[in-house]
């Protein structure tokens, strides 16, 4: 996948030589005989665009069920970035499931700092109304004074999430 530049693709293109197809739930299998002798099943939710390309959509293990519909995190989470952006919050956040009696699930939304100021906060609610589905919008909002990092420096959300006080 080319990431940047005029020629940036959303897409990812098998190497010569491999195939690509779906398991029962939409996860990526790679079929590489050079490689392996079996294919290779992997839990990465993707859209199949042709044999040999696919848009990479999440992790299946990440799914959000919220009253029975399903939904992808990182779906959400590119949306938030784009308001973000918009808005010039320079916040690092994610997207999570927290338990719900209601919908078993609840999709949230985890900043790091301070609660946003009323009126951003207000714009950025205003803008997910625009960007997301109802299924996909986050209930809750959720911050956490400063996020914990893996030795490798991404966030740790099962640690992060053990910070909230809920």
């Amino acid at each position: 996948q080319k990431l940047d530049g005029s020629d940036a693709q959303d897409h990812f293109e098998a190497l010569s030589g491999i195939a690509l197809s779906k398991d029962d739930r939409d996860c990526l299998v790679i079929h590489a005989p050079h490689i392996s002798d079996q294919p290779i099943v992997t839990n990465d939710l993707v859209e199949l665009t042709t044999p040999v390309t696919f848009r990479w959509l999440g992790r299946v293990d990440n799914i959000i069920n919220t009253g029975g519909i399903k939904v992808i995190p990182e779906k959400i989470e590119a949306s938030i970035e784009m308001i973000f952006d918009d808005l010039t919050i320079p916040r690092r956040f994610f997207v999570t499931a927290l338990p719900d009696p209601i919908l078993g699930q609840s999709v949230t939304l985890i900043l790091e700092g301070d609660a946003l100021p009323y009126p951003i906060e207000e714009l950025l609610q205003k803008k997910l109304m625009e960007l997301t589905d109802r299924y996909e919008r986050p209930k809750l909002i959720h911050y956490i004074p400063e996020f914990v990092n893996t030795e490798t420096g991404k966030i740790n959300k099962v640690k992060t999430i053990a910070l909230l006080q809920v």
